[in-house]
């Protein structure tokens, strides 16, 4: 579901206060190129486990992926980590998906997500997969405000531009972290394959982005894990104000 980078481009934006405005007006100095906004979206998706992480110990992942309320809901095979992931995606199953939306919820979908995991062992699984489907809450959330521009070359290539401010929130320990991403793809109705031409470009003359070759999902996980020096200062804190509390009531 979320690999959605997997045929695209993705760079990770810093030292930029304008980040739209700033690459398309490097993109506006390369020769023959016309810019147009396409669209805006509101993108939501949250990534759920069980209270004693039964999916994340199987290597699966539980998602939903919504974009302006209407999207899908996912079970699929952990890849981040797998050296043959490329492969995988073209000789395995490794995913189930089907058609959700923001007015429901992912136990409107046990019967989709029982079928779904038998797929992904190669035994009769012993385990009541309905009470650990029932027991899943949210463990990441991702929202992305979503910019795309449409970069169009007189030769006939086309591709999409996408903006992709996002911010990551780790609802088991209330962290959050902002990154602001650009995403190039190919569209579907390029005449040209000039991808490999604009992106020599877009790297030479756009010294605010860095390439990302790993999921939204590990960069969520990097970002707002648990870093034990604030963990300790917030625990300091607490003691400290309970002290000066017990001594005003003494």
């Amino acid at each position: 579901m979320f690999d959605d980078y997997f045929d695209d481009y993705f760079y990770e934006i810093y030292v930029s206060k304008n980040p739209a405005e700033d690459i398309l007006r490097k993109i506006k100095l390369f020769s023959m190129y016309d810019i147009s906004k396409a669209k805006s979206s509101k993108r939501v998706v949250t990534y759920y486990d069980s209270p004693t992480n039964n999916l994340t110990l199987a290597n699966l992942l539980l998602s939903t992926d919504v974009i302006d309320g209407k999207g899908e809901l996912t079970l699929e095979k952990n890849l981040d980590n797998e050296e043959n992931a490329k492969y995988v995606r073209l000789l395995q199953t490794y995913k189930h998906s089907t058609d959700f939306n923001a007015n429901q919820t992912i136990y409107d979908f046990i019967p989709f997500l029982r079928e779904s995991i038998r797929s992904f062992f190669n035994m009769p699984l012993d385990i009541d997969t309905d009470n650990i489907f029932k027991r899943a809450r949210p463990i990441y959330v991702f929202e992305i405000k979503n910019e795309a521009y449409k970069v169009v070359s007189f030769g006939g290539f086309k591709c999409w531009i996408t903006i992709e401010y996002t911010t990551y929130k780790n609802i088991l320990n209330g962290r959050e972290n902002y990154v602001t991403y650009v995403k190039v793809s190919q569209a579907e109705d390029s005449k040209k394959n000039d991808m490999d031409e604009f992106i020599k470009k877009l790297e030479k003359y756009c010294k605010c982005i860095n390439r990302i070759n790993k999921s939204k999902l590990s960069e969520c996980i990097r970002l707002t894990r648990d870093i034990p020096e604030i963990i300790n200062k917030k625990k300091k804190n607490k003691n400290k104000k309970s002290f000066e509390l017990e001594d005003e009531i003494n």
